[in-house]
């Protein structure tokens, strides 16, 4: 009889704790480190740069590219600011436009909209060098943090920037300009600028876009680019908690049969 009651308790307590293990399905990252941070506070700026940018050129040329992209810049920084309010960190945008908190960029806002009121071919120069800058600023952030959720929103806004460049570029071929690559590497750049246009969103999980590590780019800014990533960890890790999850969910059956009979 004692045997008999121990075997009953362990039918039931096993599948009691693999049903509750639910709460811990995902691997929830509660703190970051000093350098995650400071990259979700400067991403969330530099969002802004080119939002504010691209509403002052558009007030001033009237041109529809800006018009569209900056509509999906302020997309991007809302992404950034999901980040922020999840981990607890303030937001150091303004809420003005065209005012930083971060004195970098705002010598950059500056800079930028001088030049792009010159000439629609100005400001569409003007636009290739942010979503250059923005590309070449999320790759290597990308680089520095393993915490899925920053990667996910990082890759899909490198896949915007990217789309962002193409249009810039196409513009100004058709006005009878070039752009010269300042911060990503020429090969990187020339990828971009040849392939199509790509779908982003935030459901995109698996192939990050990457040929290595870039040249050091030129310009206001200098770095060196990463280059195009193939990554297949958010899909393992999603297949690995697929499979935790059934294996809970037939345990939970499991009980509950036992319980009715």
């Amino acid at each position: 009889m004692k045997k008999f009651v121990y075997i009953i308790f362990f039918v039931f307590a096993l599948p009691l704790t693999s049903c509750n293990a639910n709460s811990n399905e995902k691997d929830v990252v509660t703190n970051l480190s000093p350098d995650e941070v400071d990259m979700l506070t400067y991403m969330r700026e530099e969002e802004k740069l080119a939002r504010d940018v691209y509403k002052f050129l558009y007030d001033t040329h009237g041109h529809f590219t800006f018009e569209n992209i900056m509509q999906s810049e302020q997309t991007h920084m809302d992404r950034i600011l999901m980040l922020l309010n999840q981990y607890g960190i303030d937001d150091p945008a303004t809420g003005d436009y065209g005012k930083f908190s971060n004195s970098e960029l705002q010598d950059l806002y500056n800079t930028l909209t001088a030049q792009g009121k010159v000439s629609l071919v100005e400001a569409l120069k003007v636009g290739a060098t942010i979503e250059d800058l923005d590309i070449k600023d999320l790759m290597e952030y990308s680089e520095k943090t393993q915490n899925p959720a920053i990667l996910q929103v990082f890759d899909n806004l490198t896949c915007g920037s990217r789309n962002h460049l193409r249009a810039f570029v196409n513009n100004l071929n058709i006005n009878n300009g070039t752009y010269a690559v300042q911060f990503i590497s020429n090969d990187e750049y020339n990828s971009i600028i040849n392939g199509s246009h790509e779908r982003c969103g935030m459901n995109q999980q698996g192939m990050r876009q990457g040929k290595g590590r870039g040249q050091k780019g030129q310009g206001m800014r200098s770095g060196s680019g990463r280059g195009m990533r193939q990554g297949m960890g958010q899909n393992l890790n999603q297949s690995s908690t697929n499979m935790r999850q059934s294996k809970n969910r037939q345990n939970c059956i499991y009980q509950t049969t036992i319980n009715n009979k």
